[in-house]
């Protein structure tokens, strides 16, 4: 490849990279959400347990299989999912929205997800670095941030 080609290619990629990251006007609400304490405190208390990444991606193969029923149901039960519910319910147009913890697990969904465990998702990756993370499936990410504004974990909508 060409340097001109090269350095073209390069110049797309961060074009497209800045306007996925750029702040989009349906992200307010979910930024106002995810400052609130009711869900900076259950990413809080879900981190801390340190569960080891293979600990958390031998959930998500159970989780995906149907084989972790009592964990599903304590994400959907728990006052952060009451809380996404009542989000959804006063912002028509999402149909869903989850709460993740720093390393992309689940801590509480307004239903079931498909999957426990988010983290090689780009709505997680790009959100866990304090962007804002859209696509044109409508999903939106934004950071959950602690006192001292560093990300401790994500949340996700979708349209």
């Amino acid at each position: 490849m060409s340097n001109s080609r090269a350095l073209r290619s390069l110049i797309a990629a961060a074009v497209l990279f800045s306007v996925a990251a750029a702040p989009r006007p349906q992200a307010a609400k979910l930024r106002a959400l995810a400052a609130e304490t009711v869900m900076s405190d259950a990413v809080k208390k879900q981190n801390a347990r340190e569960l080891p990444l293979v600990a958390v991606k031998v959930l998500d193969q159970r989780w995906f299989v149907g084989k972790e029923s009592v964990l599903a149901r304590q994400t959907i039960e728990a006052p952060c999912a009451d809380r996404l519910r009542e989000f959804l319910a006063a912002n028509g147009g999402y149909s869903e929205a989850f709460l993740l913890d720093a390393q992309g697990a689940v801590v509480c969904a307004n239903a079931r997800t498909t999957n426990y465990w988010y983290g090689e998702e780009p709505r997680w990756e790009t959100a866990s670095k304090g962007a804002i993370y859209t696509n044109a499936e409508g999903v939106t990410s934004v950071p959950v941030l602690d006192e001292e504004k560093k990300v401790i974990g994500v949340v996700t909508a979708k349209r």
